[in-house]
């Protein structure tokens, strides 16, 4: 549940979940998660983290769950790993870092401070530069 899920009147909430206080508590705690990557972020230009559990999969009918590492997970549950990126409002930059063993591609994730977008481009770039990233490679067949 996001924070603004308490704004739905069909969401399945507590009743303290509706109330301005306990919006406000989970602001501080946002803002507290907020700062607390800011200060992971004081001697580093980004984070490097996977851009989800697997890479590309074969195209299918949309929502369908994927076997990841023998467990099934949903469709949407893909882009857990960035949760954190979402709830602090830190900038993130997929770039593509190749094709897996059957073809489909890669990527990373390049996380970084707030407000540190442009920072995150140069970052990628000079990953290509040096031949540590590939840049965008098409499948074969494509």
């Amino acid at each position: 549940m996001t924070i603004t899920g308490l704004f739905d009147p069909e969401a399945d909430l507590r009743d303290e979940q509706r109330t301005l206080a306990w919006y406000l508590d989970a602001l501080e705690r946002r803002d507290r998660f907020v700062a607390t990557w800011q200060t992971f972020f004081d001697d580093l230009d980004g984070l490097i983290v996977p851009p989800a559990m697997t890479s590309a999969f074969t195209h299918r009918e949309s929502g369908t769950p994927e076997d990841v590492d023998g467990q099934i997970v949903s469709y949407g549950g893909h882009g857990g790993l960035l949760v954190f990126c979402n709830l602090t409002g830190l900038p993130s930059l997929a770039v593509p870092a190749g094709l897996d063993g059957d073809g489909l591609p890669v990527g990373v994730q390049i996380v970084g401070p707030l407000w540190s977008e442009m920072r995150l481009l140069g970052i990628a770039r000079e990953l290509e530069r040096a031949g540590i990233l590939p840049g965008f490679q098409a499948p074969p067949g494509y």
